[in-house]
């Protein structure tokens, strides 16, 4: 009998849920005859990607929101809460790691498994702390913890049950690497999902995470090759995803510039110059998702900026350097965002544009000469206006036909000096098609920006008036009396 594992760490606040319960039923509708389990948190730990304050009216919510989903399965399957796999010793073993390990950072390994990396991505994503300033006394320690404790029972659990496959969601932050991990120690199939865009759109990764380059360059070139559509359709799709960009029209991410003034630059600059145009790029996104991503020139983006500017500084006097900070980094606070906005101060032709600030990306973009990015998509979107555009870092079209790449950070000078032809857009376009109809269409789930995510024409985050009321009990409960009520 073929055994399938179904990992659904993460509940709450992320398509995780909706996904994997599709996976879930399509699972059982296609292997009648094999027996499936399928792992959920279920309030076994109260620290997580999600709950990162250990607040128990999130895991209340949270575990209700799970058992929701589990009643709109048809068929038989086996569920597991992460509790019914672990023993005392994994406990025991985990708190004798953390004793060991007291310092938390990417290198740190249980076993096989990069658990710090693990930590250290989740610990990222939601403080935006990509230097581990205040990873000592954060709840990087708790997911370390709970995740040795949980890759040990995995341990035992896989050399148990045999498994032949496994599905699991993203596969980059702690828990879900954990699976990813084991699977792999095994030699199990794990198959990672994640969502392409919204309408209830998935992709599917094989033994790799999600940020993994030539898979997800195999992917867009799949799509590409589909016979669906003419070719002719597929570039005007492809070059629709630009064109919307510039507009403000919401296409697959974020619109960041939706509080920028239209055709506004920084004033007090002598435009008549030669202008280099540098936009940064959230790199905290990449800072943890294995060798992929590092960056072949310099150990951070604001290395590579800092050399760029004084490069230019020193070497290029006539000409200007404007710096546009990522819209993102607005309100933050961390160390690498105060040197950035700092990076002024390294010569007079060095302008910082705040990611704050109301100056129109698209302008600065339209008087750039040449533009440096470190991985920012807007590269694509610069190679696509045909504009020059020389990459100083990984990301996921690093091998393409995109943009001017170094060998080395020193021939970055004899980029600035030459007159560089922009390189030919086929290969933008292609990735503007698959980011507007890339990726596969669920049967049952769906999700979109206004209204969340729904299964089965069920909206997935709405709990009855019952179940909000005992959750606001349970979150008063705690935050007067210190008391962590959970009504099962």
């Amino acid at each position: 009998m073929k055994n399938i594992l179904v990992a659904q760490i993460h509940a709450l606040g992320t398509f995780a849920r909706g996904v994997m319960l599709e996976t879930l039923q399509d699972l059982i509708d296609e292997n009648p005859d094999a027996k499936i389990y399928y792992l959920t948190c279920s309030n076994t730990y109260n620290v997580c990607y999600i709950n990162t304050e250990k607040e128990p009216e999130v895991c209340y919510v949270c575990k209700k929101g799970v058992k929701k989903g589990m009643d709109l399965i048809k068929g038989d399957y086996i569920h597991l809460e992460i509790e019914d796999i672990l023993l005392p010793e994994d406990k025991e073993l985990a708190q004798k790691f953390i004793e060991e390990n007291p310092v938390i950072n990417k290198e740190v390994w249980f076993k096989d498994y990069e658990v710090g990396e693990a930590a250290v991505s989740s610990y990222i994503s939601k403080t935006r702390d990509k230097n581990l300033n205040g990873i000592h006394d954060s709840f990087a320690y708790d997911l370390v913890e709970n995740d040795v404790a949980l890759y040990n029972a995995l341990d035992r659990f896989f050399d148990e049950i045999k498994f032949s496959q496994v599905y699991n969601f993203n596969g980059r932050n702690s828990y879900q690497r954990a699976v990813l991990n084991i699977s792999k120690k095994y030699g199990v199939e794990c198959i990672n999902k994640e969502i392409a865009r919204t309408g209830g759109i998935v992709e599917t990764f094989r033994n790799e995470l999600p940020h993994h380059i030539e898979t997800k360059v195999n992917l867009i070139n799949r799509a590409w090759e589909k016979k669906d559509i003419t070719t002719d359709e597929k570039e005007k799709i492809g070059r629709s995803f630009f064109e919307n960009k510039v507009k403000g029209i919401y296409t697959n991410d974020k619109i960041y510039t939706k509080n920028q003034e239209s055709n506004k630059v920084p004033e007090n600059v002598d435009y008549s110059r030669r202008t280099f145009v540098i936009f940064t790029s959230s790199d905290d996104e990449f800072a943890a998702v294995g060798k992929d991503f590092i960056n072949p020139y310099f150990k951070d983006q604001n290395e590579g900026i800092a050399y760029v500017a004084r490069l230019v500084a020193q070497e290029f006097p006539q000409c200007n350097l404007m710096i546009r900070m990522h819209p993102n980094l607005t309100g933050l606070d961390h160390d690498y965002v105060k040197e950035l906005r700092n990076m002024e101060k390294i010569g007079p032709n060095i302008h910082v544009i705040a990611p704050e600030s109301s100056v129109d990306s698209y302008a600065l973009l339209n008087i750039a000469n040449k533009v440096i990015v470190f991985g920012s998509t807007i590269g694509l979107e610069a190679n696509f206006w045909r504009k020059p555009v020389i990459l100083l870092g990984k990301c996921f079209w690093y091998y393409q036909d995109v943009a001017y790449v170094p060998k080395q950070k020193e021939e970055l000078k004899e980029l600035l000096e030459q007159n560089l032809d922009p390189k030919p857009t086929e290969d933008a376009i292609k990735f503007g098609f698959y980011f507007l109809r890339g990726g596969e269409e669920a049967k049952y789930f769906y999700n979109d920006v206004e209204s969340g995510a729904s299964y089965k024409g069920v909206p997935l985050y709405k709990l009855s008036l019952t179940d909000r009321l005992k959750a606001k009990f349970i979150q008063q409960a705690h935050r007067r009396f210190k008391v962590r009520l959970f009504v099962k």
